[in-house]
C-alpha cells in the first residue's frame, strides 16, 4: 500500500488521479505513476508500458476489460510469471480528511478481481458509481480507446 500524505493536493483539481500505484500489471512490476496537475503526456518507444497505465485506471476503477481491447479476462492483465496483480488509483477528494479516494483492483489468477474503495471491499459497480460522481466514464469507449480502434 502506497501511503499519502494529506496536504489536500491544492494545485490539483476536484476528481483529478494524483497517483497510481502498479503491482505486477501487464508490463510493470512495482511501479508508481504521480500524474502533474495540468495536461500529461505519455510517450515512449512501443512495448514500455504507456498503454499499460491507460488499462490500470480504468480496471481499477470498475471498467470491463473488453472495453480495452486486450482481452475478455481480467487475469491477463497480471504480469507474465506472477500468480497476484494490483492497481491502485488515488483521485483529490477534498471532503475527505485525507484529500483523497483510494480505488484498488486485486487481480488473482485464473480471472478473480476484487474492488476496493479506501480499503471496503465492494463491487464493480459501486467503483463505477464512484467513478462517475468524478466524471470518468469507465464504460465509455471513447475515454479508454483501445489501440487497434
Amino acid at each position: 500500500m502506497v501511503i499519502l500524505q494529506a496536504d489536500g493536493y491544492p494545485e490539483y483539481h476536484e476528481g483529478a488521479i494524483v497517483k497510481i500505484f502498479f503491482k505486477n500489471f501487464l508490463t510493470y512490476d512495482d511501479v508508481i505513476c504521480e500524474p502533474g496537475p495540468k495536461l500529461n503526456v505519455i510517450i515512449g518507444p512501443n512495448g514500455t508500458g504507456k498503454s499499460t497505465i491507460i488499462c490500470g485506471i480504468c480496471l481499477a476503477l470498475g471498467g470491463h476489460p473488453k472495453v480495452l481491447g486486450r482481452s475478455d479476462n481480467i487475469g491477463d492483465f497480471i504480469k507474465h510469471g506472477k500468480d497476484s496483480g494490483s492497481v491502485e488509483v488515488y483521485i483529490k477528494d477534498s471532503k475527505l480528511r485525507v484529500g483523497y479516494r483510494r480505488f484498488r483492483i486485486q487481480i488473482n489468477h485464473p480471472n478473480k478481481p476484487a474492488y476496493y474503495i479506501d480499503d471496503k471491499k465492494v463491487s464493480s459497480v459501486e467503483v463505477q458509481r464512484y467513478a462517475d460522481e468524478y466524471n470518468i466514464q469507465v464504460t465509455n469507449p471513447c475515454t479508454f480507446l483501445a489501440q487497434d480502434k
